[in-house]
């Protein structure tokens, strides 16, 4: 699910691709570039040993499209092998200061074979990591580690931003039936009808439309339950 803080905003920005991993140019740690895709020909793959971290990345400098708020940075991943990985990704650039801007994507993502899309709402609070900020850096991290019991590979395929298309604020909560429920409003932001999925049920919000919906908490537990413990700066 995604959990995205309401904003103004009057036009999204075009899809670009960062990178459409047909080759490693761009990315760090020299991967492996395979023929299993999830889109096109090729996409770039990592490999980590158990109880290993590695963080590669991809210089976006050279596309001349800046990261801004106003988008999500999206990319599909595989996890493959035994056990799992913890996944989450960074920005060092001029939108996150030079400071390397955390967004943490899945901390126990199983190494089930399976292609997964990452969607990261940049307009939404960061984790601010580094002891100082890296100023003219162009990056694009991804932060994977192991435990001891894990050893994986990780692909990665089709790196780009893509315009926000909704955006959720919190409204509060209450209990029903002795069960904890989170009201949340929904803001469709483009000029067409959009089809959301929230908690399993189908939500259908008419061109720049708002509906408020109800989001069991129980369903976030496991996923708060395994967060590392960071600290949000802002």
């Amino acid at each position: 699910m995604e959990y995205l803080i309401l904003a103004s905003i009057l036009l999204a920005p075009p899809t670009v691709v960062w990178s459409a991993a047909e080759t490693t140019a761009g990315w760090s740690g020299r991967p492996a570039l395979i023929d299993d895709a999830r889109f096109g020909a090729h996409a770039v793959r990592y490999t980590l040993a158990a109880d290993s971290k590695t963080e590669p990345t991809f210089d976006f400098g050279p596309t001349g499209q800046p990261p801004t708020a106003e988008h999500l940075a999206t990319f599909w991943y595989r996890v493959s092998g035994e056990g799992r990985v913890s996944l989450a990704f960074k920005l060092i650039c001029d939108f996150t200061e030079g400071w390397q801007g955390t967004w943490l994507i899945d901390p126990t993502s199983p190494a089930d074979g399976r292609w997964r899309k990452a969607v990261v709402d940049l307009g939404t609070p960061w984790l601010r990591w580094g002891e100082a900020p890296l100023p003219d850096r162009t990056l694009a991290v991804f932060r994977l580690q192991t435990d001891s019991r894990s050893a994986v590979t990780v692909d990665i395929d089709q790196l780009q931003l893509e315009p926000r298309r909704f955006q959720a604020a919190a409204l509060g909560s209450r209990v029903v039936d002795g069960q904890p429920r989170a009201r949340v409003r929904l803001t469709n932001l483009l000029a067409e009808a959009l089809a959301l999925e929230v908690a399993g049920t189908r939500v259908d919000l008419p061109a720049s439309a708002q509906r408020v919906v109800e989001v069991p908490l129980a369903e976030l537990a496991p996923t708060v339950a395994a967060l590392p413990p960071l600290v949000m700066h802002r």
